[in-house]
């Protein structure tokens, strides 16, 4: 009996060793954590002040169409720190919908023409297109 009591609390002593080493493995993890938290926290509040003047001028747009020139991103907004939608790799053709000013540098919005509809609005810099002007009902350069 005295042998069975003596297992029983070997077990029991090997359970509470085995769960401290948990506990004390994830205390490390949550430091490691909440280091990495409080540098990715500064870079972000460092980049999003980056912008305390913003210039933003929408425009009529002077072309209805037109095509991309060479590899380029498609962002979400007229920012070059904004996400990228899509990097578009090949030459493809869009409609025009918005031009915009932004901090003295020309965007367009777009719509990528096809049947896929996720991803395919965004803003590209001028630099980047090729556009096409609708003069009379007829394309021109």
């Amino acid at each position: 009996m005295i042998y069975f009591f003596l297992i029983l609390i070997a077990c029991f002593g090997g359970f509470y060793f085995y769960l401290a080493q948990k506990l004390d493995n994830q205390r490390k993890q949550v430091i490691a954590v909440n280091k990495e938290n409080e540098v990715l926290k500064e870079k972000c509040s460092k980049e999003s002040f980056k912008y305390t003047n913003l210039y933003v001028k929408y425009m009529e747009p002077e072309y209805s169409t037109g095509e991309v020139s060479k590899n380029c991103n498609m962002y979400i907004a007229p920012l070059e720190e904004s996400p990228v939608l899509v990097k578009l790799s090949y030459p493809c053709k869009f409609n025009v919908l918005v031009k915009a000013e932004v901090n003295h540098k020309l965007w367009y919005e777009i719509s990528l023409l096809g049947s896929v509809t996720t991803n395919s609005r965004g803003w590209i810099k001028s630099e980047d297109l090729a556009l096409n002007k609708f003069i009379n009902g007829h394309e021109t350069e």
